[in-house]
């Protein structure tokens, strides 16, 4: 199927009405079987993985807001404009994404049975608010409490090297906006987290609804959607490592020989640079100076304790290939172990 974001109105149109199986009224469906008070996108039971993704991209899901708002170490405003837009490089499945989807019934269950008194429930239709038809959820779990009450079940699947994240009452930033983003578009009172942690610690967490949180995320989305997204006005790259992977990836080869003229804001990027290149010199400098004062007070010692503070120069061995004296004295050794990579140099004359 093509990208559904680039095919006409009436296509576009055809697509949504076969995945919604014949449900004309999209609200009723979801108050009559979810009790939600919101629409609905498409049925997601016999969607392809390509098929929900495209899905996805008609409007602003939780996992956009980390991105938008700036929080998200892995996403930048441009990478979710060039996602939406369909022109971002497709993500290749992975171990991670696949044992987060085998991972979510299991966590799901054992939340059910830690929390009796809640009803758990999967949803299986892409929801979307009535008045903001792009802002869309598409939610892990819906919870019933004993008053009826909905809320919203996040579940994650995550790695041990982040697990302070997720002390006391802490939750991941981009994670807590997917929560009240789903709360936004179901009109859900309460949610929560329920987190497997390094494969053997599990962790839930109570989350009630931030109405001034979400008016800030709704307005900032509006704009997005309305002012790039709908408009095709691609948002600035910044100098977040997220741009920087981004970058890498829809430009990973240069042309050979190829050569452009740049506009005239390129000279006024390259003056930027070189000051401050030059006051990051000093910076440098600066921090060597205060490195080198420390090491000559530690001396021969690992360790040095200041305060609350812990200062350590530790001595460590590790074993390395000559790979010169390797290619001399054994070329065909040194050929058939080894491997040509790429990369694109940047610089400035």
């Amino acid at each position: 199927m093509e990208n559904i974001m680039h095919s006409n109105k009436s296509n576009l149109n055809e697509w949504i009405c076969e995945k919604r199986k014949q449900i004309k009224d999209g609200a009723k469906y979801v108050k009559r079987y979810y009790g939600l008070n919101c629409d609905m996108l498409v049925k997601v039971t016999d969607l392809s993985h390509d098929e929900w993704l495209d899905a996805r991209k008609l409007g602003i899901t939780g996992t956009d807001l980390g991105g938008l708002t700036g929080v998200s170490k892995y996403s930048t405003p441009i990478k979710v404009y060039l996602d939406k837009t369909g022109e971002l490089p497709t993500v290749e499945d992975n171990e991670v994404m696949y044992w987060g989807r085998v991972m979510e019934d299991v966590i799901a269950k054992e939340f059910q049975a830690r929390n009796c008194n809640l009803k758990v429930q999967k949803v299986n239709v892409i929801l979307k608010h009535k008045e903001y038809p792009w802002a869309l959820g598409n939610i892990d779990r819906l919870i019933t409490n004993e008053k009826c009450e909905k809320g919203i079940l996040e579940i994650k699947t995550v790695s041990e090297y982040i697990k302070t994240s997720w002390e006391g009452e802490e939750v991941p930033p981009q994670y807590m906006l997917q929560l009240q983003w789903y709360m936004f578009v179901t009109g859900a009172k309460f949610g929560y987290f329920a987190a497997l942690i390094g494969g053997n610690k599990y962790v839930q967490k109570y989350v009630e609804r931030d109405e001034e949180l979400i008016e800030i995320l709704l307005n900032l989305a509006k704009d997005f959607w309305e002012n790039n997204v709908t408009k095709r006005i691609a948002p600035l790259v910044d100098g977040s490592d997220a741009s920087t992977e981004l970058l890498k990836t829809l430009y990973p080869n240069s042309e050979e020989g190829t050569q452009i003229n740049l506009p005239d804001e390129a000279l006024e990027l390259i003056k930027i640079r070189k000051e401050l290149t030059s006051q990051k010199k000093e910076f440098d400098i600066q921090i060597s100076e205060c490195e080198n004062k420390l090491k000559d007070l530690l001396k021969e010692n690992e360790v040095g304790i200041c305060g609350d503070r812990k200062v350590t120069w530790k001595t460590y061995s590790r074993i390395s290939i000559d790979s010169k004296k390797l290619k001399s004295e054994k070329p065909e050794l040194f050929k058939k172990y080894s491997k040509t990579s790429s990369y694109r140099k940047f610089d400035i004359k």
